[in-house]
C-alpha cells in the first residue's frame, strides 16, 4: 500500500510502484497510471483535491477510501510517499488507520512537525511509529520487525490494565 498525494506527486508514485515490483513486494493499492484527460476530469467531479483513478470511476471519495482501507487491512504494511514533507488530509487518515490496526508505516523521509496536531505528544508517537527504510531493505526489516513483536507479545502478554 502506497499512500501519498496523488495531486501532488502521482507520477513519483507510480515509480515507487515500480521500484516495490523490482524489489518483489506487491502493491495491493493504488493502482498505477494515471490519463491525463482523466486527471482533469476527475478536477471537475472532485473539486475538493481527492483525486480519482480510472479505475474508481463512478464511485465517490468515501466508496474510494472505504476500498482503499479494505486493502490495507489485506497489507502487510502501509508506505508513505512523503516527498518535501508533504502529507494530505487523505495520507494521515490512512496513516492513522495503518496505526489502529497495527500494521508497520514506512516513508520516503522523515516526517515533518506538521502544527495541525494540537497534543505534541501526539505527534511524537505518530512520528516514532513511521520508519524511513529504503525500498530495497524493507521486506527484511518487516521480517525482523514482525518476529520482534511476536516474541515479545509471547514473552510478555499484554496487560490489560496497561492498555487502557
Amino acid at each position: 500500500m502506497i499512500s501519498g498525494s496523488f495531486s501532488k506527486f502521482k507520477p513519483e508514485i507510480d515509480s515507487l510502484h515500480s521500484e516495490f515490483g523490482d524489489n518483489d513486494i506487491d502493491v495491493l493499492a493504488p493502482d498505477k497510471g494515471w490519463v491525463a484527460a482523466d486527471y482533469v476530469r476527475s478536477k471537475v467531479i472532485f473539486p475538493s483535491g481527492f483525486r480519482a483513478l480510472p479505475s474508481e470511476r463512478g464511485m465517490s471519495p468515501k466508496e474510494i477510501e472505504e476500498q482503499f482501507l479494505r486493502c490495507l487491512g489485506r497489507a502487510h504494511f502501509l508506505y508513505l510517499h512523503n516527498q518535501d514533507g508533504y502529507l494530505g488530509n487523505s495520507a494521515y487518515f490512512e496513516l492513522g488507520n495503518a496505526m489502529a490496526a497495527q500494521k508497520p508505516v514506512y516513508a520516503r523521509q522523515e516526517l515533518e512537525y506538521d502544527p495541525d496536531f494540537e497534543d505534541l505528544r501526539e505527534w511524537l508517537a505518530v512520528k516514532k511509529y513511521v520508519r524511513v527504510v529504503p525500498i530495497p531493505q524493507i521486506s527484511e526489516d518487516f521480517y525482523q520487525s514482525t518476529a520482534t513483536a511476536s516474541w515479545q507479545r509471547q514473552e510478555h502478554p499484554p496487560s490489560w490494565h496497561r492498555l487502557f
